[in-house]
């Protein structure tokens, strides 16, 4: 709009009004178009990688559909429709507060399509939020499954470290009593024979 208005000038009622202001709407208008094909293909990317991780870690990620920006670039044809019976009006009419029709027509038309691309930018932004908090859902719950068996193996390994150590300590004692019984075994052929 401040370009549209660099262009006009000081009035936004002269000859080139119309011509400058129909520019302003179509390059909006292919704003909004672009972002619609920019959302639709950014939809298919993440289907395609929603599929790749469902099939690959077995998460169940599914993509809404993109926002349709069509009832947005439906608004701005009526913004355009709206605004362009202003450039039709009589320039004798205008002329008396030119200045402050300007203004205030600058104004409302940046409300108006400050309001338009807010709301699209919003859905696309939920949107884009939706698919990042199912991503990011499963990427933590399949983090805490993982610290759950990294945690049981661990105890695993603790225990059969532990099973390990008294193991070896029952061999000793193993070691231990079979040395003693074989004193025993020759105490006692020590005893037969002096007996």
């Amino acid at each position: 709009v401040h370009e549209l208005q660099t262009t006009l000038g000081a009035s936004w009622f002269n000859l080139r009004a119309r011509a400058a202001f129909g520019k302003l709407c179509l390059d909006l208008i292919g704003h909004m178009d672009q972002a619609a094909h920019q959302c639709t293909e950014i939809g298919q990317m993440l289907q395609a990688s929603f599929q790749l991780l469902n099939s690959d870690f077995g998460f169940s990620l599914g993509l809404s559909p993109a926002p349709d920006l069509a009832g947005f670039r439906d608004e701005l044809q009526l913004i355009e429709r709206g605004y362009s019976r202003y450039f039709s009006v009589a320039r004798s009419v205008v002329r008396r507060n030119e200045r402050g029709i300007n203004e205030q027509l600058e104004r409302m038309l940046i409300s108006k399509l400050r309001t338009v691309f807010e709301t699209a930018s919003g859905e696309i932004e939920a949107w884009n939020q939706a698919a990042t908090a199912q991503i990011d859902g499963q990427y933590r719950e399949r983090r805490k499954s993982f610290k759950r068996r990294s945690d049981s193996l661990e105890r695993i390994l603790e225990a059969t470290d532990d099973l390990e150590r008294r193991l070896a300590e029952v061999e000793t004692q193993d070691a231990k009593l079979l040395e003693q019984i074989d004193r025993a075994f020759q105490l006692s052929v020590t005893v037969r024979e002096r007996a």
